[in-house]
């Protein structure tokens, strides 16, 4: 029964970890387009 509860308190902080890698990513993304959008990435265009 131990055991159990503590797989999943590992599994839920595992998913907990990887929503906060999916967000910020998208954060990043996001912040990437409007700094796009602004027209400051120019030099991220010309690779």
């Amino acid at each position: 029964m131990c055991k159990r509860l503590a797989t999943a308190n590992a599994v839920s902080a595992l998913l907990l970890r990887k929503v906060n890698i999916v967000r910020k990513v998208n954060d990043t993304a996001r912040s990437a387009g409007i700094l796009f959008a602004q027209g400051e990435i120019s030099e991220f265009n010309r690779c």
